[in-house]
């Protein structure tokens, strides 16, 4: 997950009067013509959700002030502040329930306490390289930090010498750009409740290897919410089809893309490829559909529309530069059966949403041709979820086709 920077490798009031004009009215049969990608995009993207994880570190001294105190010869003649470093990441996530809760991978919110410090201690180096020297000479002293044992006496101080004080704030963004109208984004403040973080170690020379479940679950205060339905991953098979919708990162923030497409989800698909395991027996999905960095923790579906996996990781190898180069048409989901344990821990109610049941019904009736119908139930969603934007198009589309546009 990327944000350009280092990479660190989102209740209900409904009442009884519309509860009971759902019932006995089913949803109209869509024409089998509509391409199994398009329905899904259609149907799912307005659950799925754009996570920005950022960390702020402060190196801390024995009084748990920022300041660096710089001594010659033993004594210190002045003490220099330390500013406050930011890192993060950018990832997926969609919606389970309709009163805000969001899966996605553990590595798009969380990052061990240890590497936190290496990349603080990294910048924190980088910063001393630039401020210290001039007020070295400034005392009359020789310029420090300069050479490269210096840096590295430096990094060290910083790794074992101060405290850090580590601060996160993870916003979940939902948005969508709609043509000839603009771009709309809301953000919703999330806490984390419940994690299970991938383990990563060493072995057979020079081979990374992972474990863990490596799936978050974290919360937005909301109601009404858009929601995604879970499928049952031990039915798939190879061969089956495969819809990733995400933010990745190459797409999210291209440089030759306009800003205003930042929160314009993308759709990509393929098939099962393989069913494999990780050297702790768990389970993955190998999938070729184009998934990168900035995917992860994005929903994988079935030509239903159901989730049967959560986007994680992909291929490649290191080049002799000490370079990465990703692999393409080789990458792996988790399972969603395994995130389904965690989601029964928390008692979280994944039952569609009122929401969902207009939605579905109003492009169903727009795709046979039903515009009016589609348009009032594309208004009666958007009653009850007014920040998502995508409601708002689908009632543009269907206002559009009423006109004969």
């Amino acid at each position: 997950m990327k944000i350009n920077k280092k990479l660190i490798y989102v209740v209900t009031f409904i009442t009884i009067p519309l509860l009971m004009g759902c019932v006995g009215q089913p949803s109209p049969t869509p024409k089998p013509t509509v391409p199994p990608e398009k329905k899904v995009a259609y149907l799912a993207r307005p659950a799925v959700v754009l996570i920005y994880t950022e960390w702020r570190g402060t190196f801390l001294d024995e009084n748990k002030e920022p300041y660096i105190h710089l001594l010659y010869a033993g004594e210190e003649f002045t003490k220099v502040k330390i500013p406050e470093f930011l890192t993060g990441g950018q990832g997926s996530g969609f919606i389970i329930s309709k009163d805000g809760y969001i899966l996605t991978n553990a590595h798009v919110v969380h990052e061990e306490e240890d590497q936190l410090r290496q990349v603080f201690a990294l910048k924190a180096t980088e910063w001393a390289a630039k401020t210290l020297p001039p007020i070295f000479q400034q005392y009359g002293y020789n310029p420090y930090p300069v050479t490269k044992e210096e840096l590295k006496e430096i990094f060290n101080v910083f790794m074992n010498d101060f405290d850090l004080d580590i601060k996160k704030e993870i916003t979940v963004y939902m948005g969508h750009y709609i043509r000839g109208v603009g771009s709309f984004a809301k953000g919703f403040p999330a806490e984390v409740r419940r994690l299970s973080a991938a383990k990563f170690w060493l072995t057979r020379g020079n081979l990374i290897y992972r474990s863990g479940k490596d799936v978050a679950i974290i919360k937005i205060e909301a109601e009404n919410m858009p929601t995604v339905r879970l499928g049952d991953s031990s039915k798939i098979d190879v061969g089956d089809k495969v819809i990733a919708i995400g933010y990745p990162g190459v797409a999210t923030m291209h440089m030759y893309l306009s800003p205003e497409t930042t929160f314009e989800a993308t759709v990509t698909s393929g098939i099962v490829s393989a069913l494999k395991i990780q050297p702790d027996q768990s389970k993955v999905i190998q999938t070729d559909a184009a998934i990168t960095h900035g995917n992860s923790g994005g929903p994988a579906f079935n030509e239903k529309g159901e989730v049967i996996g959560i986007t994680t990781f992909g291929s490649g190898r290191m080049l002799q530069s000490g370079e990465w180069l990703d692999i393409e048409g080789f990458n792996f989901l988790v399972p969603i059966d395994i995130a389904k344990s965690f989601v029964n821990e928390l008692n979280i109610n994944t039952e569609p949403s009122v929401v969902d049941t207009h939605l579905e019904k109003g492009l169903n009736y727009y795709w046979i041709g039903e515009y009016e119908k589609a348009l009032e139930e594309f208004q009666k969603a958007s009653a009850f979820s007014p920040a998502n934007p995508y409601l708002l198009e689908y009632a543009t589309m269907a206002r559009k086709a009423m006109a004969g546009g």
